[in-house]
């Protein structure tokens, strides 16, 4: 998300940076409910319609198997154009963006119509290249593995005579990040064994 706000909505990319507020930590309960708590149900339906009809005419990119990225990669994309303004007023103060951010969500949820949410994800989704989504979890992917694996090596090189159990325990947590990294299923039971 923060890629796709660096490329498109720049100014408020750089507003979280300034405020060293991460754009996850905002968005994390949207992204994984998909709008549930963000949006009245008439909105949701509508924008949940287009992101899930396998025979949609929005757009030629839905999948019957799985939600339509761009369209709900736009729905936020346009969620954060439409409240660029206050966004960006909060640049340096990162308790004022957080409430401002929370009262733009409540502000969002009970003023929502359906067709300005559809019109605007699918104005914003049409902005966001065919798999550029898929090309830039793969990069972040490679990072967060790259992140796992100096982290098992510095687990590795620590001096562990007074804390073993507690490194041993690190390597293992890290060995699981690592494992679901790469799409691996291997039973948690694997790495305490080893």
């Amino acid at each position: 998300l923060f890629s796709l706000l660096k490329e498109h909505i720049p100014d408020v990319a750089s507003s979280f940076e300034s405020a060293m507020v991460p754009i996850d930590f905002c968005c994390t309960d949207t992204i994984m409910t998909l709008f549930v708590h963000k949006l009245p149900l008439n909105c949701l339906l509508v924008l949940w319609d287009a992101m899930f009809s396998s025979a949609s005419t929005l757009t030629s990119t839905t999948s019957s198997t799985s939600p339509n990225n761009e369209i709900f990669f736009g729905a936020l994309l346009h969620f954060f154009d439409l409240h660029r303004s206050l966004i960006c007023e909060s640049r340096n103060d990162p308790g004022q963006l957080m409430d401002d951010l929370k009262m733009a969500v409540s502000q969002y949820s009970q003023e929502s119509n359906p067709f300005d949410i559809i019109t605007g994800a699918l104005h914003w989704s049409k902005k966001i290249p065919k798999n550029s989504i898929h090309r830039l979890r793969e990069k972040e992917r490679i990072v967060k593995t790259n992140d796992e694996s100096k982290r098992i090596l510095r687990i590795k090189s620590w001096n562990t005579d007074h804390a073993s159990e507690i490194m041993d325990q690190l390597a293992t947590v890290s060995k699981l990040r690592l494992s679901i990294l790469n799409g691996n299923s291997i039973s948690p039971l694997f790495w305490y064994q080893s």
